[in-house]
């Protein structure tokens, strides 16, 4: 089911089958009762004829820990409302009935969409209400804001109950040994060191660490580039910069030409670009700039699901530049730097999960790193060492005057929770006029091979002078 018909399919479901499937799911499913025991409130859902039997087993279920059967459930519904000419027992357990028969063929994650849209919809609704007259006279909105912010954290995952280590060990294996779990980086040493690549399904946030200027966003581009070879759906998310600015870098890798005389090149420009997205049809990618400190990673998450919409795909992976330009999401004018730092990071790796793709983003370095040929390590991290605590992965780039010499950046593995090798690393080749990054390990390969071509030439060459003597 497409996006665009789930929607569709979303809408022209009403609100009373909405109620009955939450009662179903409330029965058959342990994962949802939590959520529903914490914000199932009877005055809110008083009008589907489904709130008293779910009433009844939310209360049950808080003190005894299980639900009764279906049989139980319907005697104690009749002695509930017995006395109470506002319920008709015989209406509310046929309600019952056709919310166990329900079976709409709905995907288990838009089924979970639609259920916690539904419970958080309802919730606003009746909170404004309940709250309207105390807004008025005391003009506070403190009591909604809060409220509502519970709201708009719901989660509802399948996974709540985690990996049952020996039962799911066959899935495991799976995940082990499926190369397709991992996006790989496109840089060969790297993925060897990430044990294949990124965690394709998210739960991840990795940041370059590098001093101001070394190259950060031109990796993040590069990376870019590198996933839609692999036919995935790329979006950069810059803070940065514009999005020409963005475009003119990706023309100049996609297309191997100098970047400053592009618009001088335009109709060659066009025809690489055109053979690049031909040979890599599948190949997405959306640049969508923001100022800096304007955007939480909420309101991010919010725009990456309605640009999934929009496009009717989902999205891959994420490409944020740079990570400490986000505004944290609650944050007060009493947090420093250390508070700032640590909740964008914690923000940016909670959107991970939520859009179930990986987030690969970039942290500047302190002021020792500035003009420094030392390694960067974690605890150069500018503003807060908890950016360094969070991220799952953090690859320090570093440039000594030998290597800018060579066109060369070092990096090394400074924290790695999915392949380990810490303190292993290497180096890429900068192409600055492409600004295309490649493996220095495959060009020093190369130029090793040339090197001997050109040793041997000359050998024979010396041997043609004797033979002539």
């Amino acid at each position: 089911m497409s996006f665009k018909e789930r929607a569709d399919f979303d809408i022209n479901l009403t609100n009373e089958t909405k109620s009955l499937l939450l009662f179903k799911k409330y029965f058959e499913d342990q994962n949802y009762r939590e959520l529903i025991n914490e914000k199932f409130k009877f005055s809110y859902y008083a009008d589907y004829p489904i709130a008293v039997p779910l009433n009844i087993l939310i209360r049950y279920n808080k003190k005894y820990g299980t639900l009764p059967n279906i049989d139980a459930l319907k005697d104690m519904v009749k002695k509930a409302v017995d006395g109470k000419p506002k319920y008709d027992p015989i209406l509310i357990n046929a309600t019952i009935d056709n919310a166990m028969s329900l079976d709409l063929k709905i995907e288990d994650d838009f089924l979970q969409d639609t259920i916690v849209n539904f419970v958080a919809s309802t919730n606003t609704y009746n909170i404004i209400l309940d709250n309207i007259e105390s807004i008025r006279s005391q003009k506070d909105v403190s009591i909604l804001l809060n409220e509502l912010s519970e709201i708009e954290d719901l989660k509802l995952k399948k996974e709540d109950f985690g990996l049952n280590y020996f039962n799911d060990f066959e899935k495991h294996l799976d995940d082990l040994s499926n190369p397709e779990q991992r996006i790989p980086t496109g840089f060969p040493n790297l993925d060897r060191l990430l044990n294949g690549g990124w965690l394709k399904n998210g739960r991840m946030l990795a940041l370059f660490l590098a001093p101001s200027h070394l190259g950060k966003s031109l990796f993040l581009s590069n990376l870019a580039v590198n996933s839609l070879k692999q036919g995935k759906f790329a979006v950069i998310i810059s803070l940065e910069m514009s999005e020409l600015v963005y475009a003119t870098r990706i023309d100049a890798h996609v297309s191997k030409q100098n970047i400053n005389s592009l618009s001088l090149e335009l109709d060659r420009l066009k025809t690489n670009v055109d053979k690049f997205k031909k040979l890599y049809p599948k190949g997405q990618l959306v640049i969508k700039e923001f100022a800096a400190k304007t955007v939480c990673a909420r309101q991010l998450t919010d725009y990456l699901k309605k640009l999934e919409e929009e496009v009717g795909r989902k999205i891959d992976i994420v490409y944020l530049d740079y990570l400490t330009l986000l505004r944290p999401q609650n944050s007060t004018r009493r947090d420093g730097l250390y508070e700032s730092g640590a909740m964008v990071t914690i923000e940016a790796r909670a959107m991970s999960y939520e859009l179930n793709c990986p987030v690969i983003s970039a942290v500047q370095g302190n002021r020792s790193t500035f003009n420094s040929d030392e390694n960067v390590g974690m605890e150069n991290v500018s503003e807060s060492i908890a950016i360094a605590q969070t991220a799952d992965v953090m690859i320090s780039l570093f440039q000594t005057d030998s290597l800018r010499a060579e066109n060369l950046i070092g990096f090394e593995m400074s924290k790695n929770r999915l392949g380990g090798c810490v303190g292993e690393g290497g180096h890429f080749y900068v192409d600055y006029n492409t600004l295309t990054i490649s493996e220095a390990d495959q060009n020093s390969k190369k130029s090793e091979v040339k090197k001997r071509i050109e040793t041997l030439g000359d050998e024979l060459d010396e041997d043609d002078e004797f033979l002539n003597v």
